[in-house]
């Protein structure tokens, strides 16, 4: 535990590094907000490959989950960001020599889309406990690694803002929120991840 405790994890970017002083860190809940259009999901894609990398390059040897609540996973623009990250490319192409052909990054990213309600998010993350519980074995074909990394994209969808106009709604969503946020904080720490979340950002006008 001691080699675990409060590593961080590279974001694949250099200057983001830099100013996270070493990458996003583990027992934390990271968030990433932005508008609409930001990048907040290509940090994220970045993240869930980032994390299966060896610690020489900034990795957590680990495999990520990745719970998407706003309709397909982009898991298309997943498997383009390990064909083009030269870093990420050349250690793909160093394990296919060493490991075999077959091998793939993205057999370590477990992907659980939601429906697009408070209800559906809480389910998903609630079934990420049985696969953050799972112990490392080999499979016959490569080993599984523990899972070292959580992201939520986005955190927010699920909350839509007509629900605060109805009776009681603002008060239902905090309250649904803050349960999520309190199981994500008890995942990083109990299980020594680095937990990730996106927020989208709107402006308000006034009048």
């Amino acid at each position: 535990l001691s080699h675990s405790v409060n590593s961080k994890l590279t974001t694949l970017c250099p200057r983001l590094d830099a100013w996270l002083r070493g990458g996003v860190p583990t027992r934390s809940v990271t968030e990433i907000a932005g508008e609409a259009g930001s990048a907040k999901t290509q940090l994220a894609l970045q993240l869930l490959i980032a994390a299966q990398l060896p610690r020489e390059m900034g990795g957590l040897d680990g495999a990520a989950v990745y719970v998407h609540t706003e309709g397909r996973a982009p898991l298309t623009r997943l498997k383009q960001l390990v064909a083009s990250h030269p870093a990420v490319a050349a250690f793909v192409e160093a394990k296919k020599k060493s490991e075999g052909a077959d091998f793939d990054l993205m057999r370590g990213v477990y992907v659980a889309e939601t429906l697009d309600d408070p209800d559906g998010l809480w389910t998903a993350l609630v079934s990420v406990a049985s696969v953050l519980r799972e112990t490392p074995r080999d499979d016959g074909r490569a080993k599984k690694k523990r899972v070292r990394l959580l992201v939520v994209d986005s955190v927010s969808s699920p909350f839509r803002e007509e629900d605060a106009s109805r009776a009681n709604g603002a008060f239902s969503r905090a309250r649904v929120l803050g349960r999520v946020a309190a199981l994500l904080r008890e995942y990083a720490h109990r299980h020594d991840i680095a937990v990730v979340v996106t927020n989208h950002v709107v402006d308000a006008f006034g009048n």
